[in-house]
């Protein structure tokens, strides 16, 4: 089976069909941003260590019988259970009942990240039109792009942004709270997102979730596009990018030190 995740335009297919059918979902056969969090809902409830919204053969066996969570995914699941109850269900109490704070609160967030990893696609789909200022330079403020349209209208122009801009960029456009700590009232760079933001560790980052590398104020910043132990970054540093890299071996080019950071939601 190939990997499904969230893309511009998004994947479609009876693959898809087939999995929504076994996570309780509307079969449309369009791997959409409700697919995805219900993906990640799923995964929390089987026990992964660090769930994501995509989905592939290893998920397939889980949700088939086929393969069987370890002892460790088991208690994942049942110390997750604790915290949300059945985070695997969409409906978490009877319909009839009001949804609380953390669910609102959990949806939200599912949501945040799913636009964030479908923004970060879009632009990596849009590379010959996404620039990185000449000599390091900014040339232009990005903070009031708030909506896709907003992207939209800017990339038939010109797109220039280094690698705070783009991030920042993503997580407004997203619905993310200001990572820099702001209302984005400003463009911000490496030191006000490690301000403005929670340090975590690798193994709790998750899509949309941002890795600084230097020490001090920082060198460069990329966006998680995907968790795991070696995540899957977004990195725009120079001008041939954007591109998706590993954080190994984006960290050869970067000095040593930094964190990765809890995208505010």
């Amino acid at each position: 089976m190939r990997t499904l995740e969230l893309t511009d335009p998004p994947q479609r297919g009876q693959d898809i069909r087939e999995l929504q059918q076994l996570l309780g979902v509307n079969p449309d056969g369009v791997y959409g941003p409700a697919t995805a969090a219900a993906v990640y809902r799923k995964k929390l409830a089987l026990g992964y260590q660090t769930p994501d919204h995509s989905a592939g053969d290893l998920l397939i066996a889980y949700l088939t019988g086929k393969k069987k969570p370890t002892a460790a995914m088991v208690t994942r699941a049942r110390q997750q259970k604790k915290v949300v109850p059945n985070p695997g269900s969409t409906t978490v109490r009877p319909a009839t009942a009001k949804p609380t704070k953390k669910d609102d609160a959990a949806a939200r967030e599912s949501a945040v990240r799913a636009a964030a990893v479908l923004l970060m696609h879009f632009l990596l789909d849009q590379n010959p039109r996404v620039h990185y200022p000449l000599h390091d330079v900014r040339t232009m403020t990005i903070h009031e792009l708030a909506t896709r349209g907003d992207l939209d209208a800017r990339l038939a122009s010109n797109l220039t942004l280094d690698c705070s801009q783009s991030v920042t960029l993503i997580a407004h456009i997203a619905g993310a709270k200001d990572p820099n700590g702001g209302k984005y009232a400003a463009d911000g760079f490496t030191g006000t997102l490690l301000k403005g933001c929670t340090p975590i560790t690798r193994a709790q980052a998750q899509p949309g979730d941002l890795r600084v590398f230097g020490g001090g104020t920082g060198h460069h910043v990329c966006m998680v596009l995907a968790g795991g132990g070696d995540p899957l970054l977004f990195s725009h540093g120079q001008e041939p990018d954007p591109i998706a890299i590993r954080e190994s071996v984006e960290a050869r080019f970067q000095p040593s030190g930094g964190t990765f950071l809890r995208l505010p939601i």
